[in-house]
């Protein structure tokens, strides 16, 4: 670290571990704070703190695997995070602290996000493409979405494949317990006899 004297902190950070405690984590972030997870990581992070470039690679039994391409924001007010994610096999189910979301996703995202801080919930936009995608006991193939988050509120427009034929869907959905769905949108082709 340098230049904090004269602006924001410049970083050159390489780091990895084979099972990161998110629970230790949080005696320093707040934010990680309920998350069970263990995964293994590889990270370079270079620039100034307020443009950091980060590249990352995580791993997880639970939760899947995801590449990304970052620029971070860690400066406060207003910490970010902006950039593109492949994954593969992404469970979002322990991210959403819910169960239910149990999902096995793999695709690429692009996305800008304000982090949590004090009461303010994570929010932003996200635009996302799929090959293959489970959440909630559904499948699709073929997923294009884009829509933005609102804390606990997903606000959804999507296409898909799925069960022989085409859907769109676009609305709200709510990840708190129970999961509300609000969504509206037209199937053609579609075989559920399965």
């Amino acid at each position: 670290v340098s230049g904090i004297e004269s602006g924001p902190p410049v970083i050159e950070v390489t780091a990895s571990s084979d099972k990161f405690s998110l629970q230790e984590m949080a005696k320093l972030v707040p934010a990680l704070r309920g998350y069970e997870m263990q995964p293994a990581f590889e990270l370079t992070a270079t620039g100034p703190a307020d443009r950091l470039a980060v590249d990352v690679n995580v791993r997880d039994g639970d939760l899947g695997e995801a590449t990304g391409d970052l620029t971070v924001d860690a400066m406060a007010p207003g910490r970010r995070v902006s950039g593109t994610a492949d994954v593969r096999n992404l469970n979002i189910g322990p991210i959403a602290k819910n169960a239910t979301l149990k999902s096995d996703i793999t695709g690429r995202a692009r996305f800008d996000l304000a982090l949590p801080s004090d009461r303010l919930p994570l929010s932003g936009t996200y635009a996302v493409n799929a090959g293959e995608v489970q959440v909630a006991g559904y499948e699709v193939r073929d997923l294009v979405a884009s829509g933005r988050i609102d804390g606990q509120t997903i606000r959804v427009d999507a296409n898909a494949a799925a069960y022989g034929g085409r859907a769109t869907a676009s609305g709200t959905v709510r990840t708190g317990q129970p999961l509300a769905l609000d969504l509206s949108g037209r199937a053609s082709d579609m075989d559920l006899r399965n």
